[in-house]
């Protein structure tokens, strides 16, 4: 009986350790992989005759971490350019095409602050006809916005300058162009008019289009070419082309 009974608690004890090893050996193992993944350990590989061999070290990240903890760390501490690799850079225009909208630039606001006909509206000037032939759109671009800040309104031959690359390849000059015709030519210029009316018909995209109808309103002295049309009175000067007739 003794002996019966001893065997029965040895089975038991068996048993319940049979269950509890697995358990344990799973928490041992997570506790490990944890701390594995916060040490920077060697890996390993096998060759087929067993023999083992050691690569590199590689960092492994513990398990709470990220795709984002990784890239906001990369950020802050190689700036925007490491996560994009220079990519930015790849369309940054030229330093020579930057250089000359900065000239244009400091010109205008030179001339900005000088009498109509001193030396630097000429000076501004004289830089933005020769920005209208630039290889770069930029370029081009600056100096039609240049010449319509400095140019003497009324300026025939200016605006004409300019008005020759309204069929530019870039679509942002082309729509500057329409704009500054209508800053630059005199008001009620019939020449300006028809060249913007023929902008109108002939223009392929609408930006365009709506451009020179807005350069047109501008160039009559009205604002029927605006958005609500001729019918459309305006505040303070009343109905019609002009707003000449008030009260109507």
């Amino acid at each position: 009986l003794k002996a019966a009974h001893a065997r029965s608690r040895f089975g038991t004890m068996l048993g319940a350790l049979r269950i509890a090893a697995p358990h344990a050996a799973r928490s041992h193992a997570s506790a490990g992989s944890r701390a594995f993944a916060r040490r920077q350990l060697p890996v390993t590989w096998f060759a087929g005759d067993g023999r083992r061999g050691l690569s590199a070290p590689a960092v492994l990240k513990p398990a709470d971490r990220s795709a984002l903890d990784d890239l906001s760390e990369l950020v802050a501490t190689g700036g925007t350019d490491a996560l994009f690799g220079g990519a930015a850079a790849a369309f940054r225009p030229p330093p020579e095409t930057e250089a000359r909208r900065d000239k244009l630039r400091r010109l205008g606001h030179e001339a900005d602050r000088e009498e109509p006909g001193g030396p630097k509206r000429a000076e501004a000037l004289a830089e933005a006809m020769a920005a209208l032939s630039d290889a770069h759109p930029l370029a081009r671009l600056a100096g039609v916005h240049a010449a319509a800040r400095v140019a003497p309104r009324g300026d025939g031959a200016a605006w004409r300058a300019v008005a020759e690359l309204v069929w530019d390849e870039d679509e942002l000059v082309q729509v500057g162009v329409a704009r500054a015709v209508g800053r630059m030519a005199a008001t009620g210029d019939g020449e300006a008019l028809a060249w913007l009316q023929k902008v109108q018909r002939e223009a392929a995209r609408e930006p365009l289009r709506l451009a020179a109808k807005d350069a047109e309103a501008r160039v009559r002295g009205s604002f029927g070419g605006l958005p609500g049309g001729a019918a459309e009175a305006h505040p303070l000067l009343g109905r019609g082309s002009g707003g000449a007739v008030l009260g109507r």
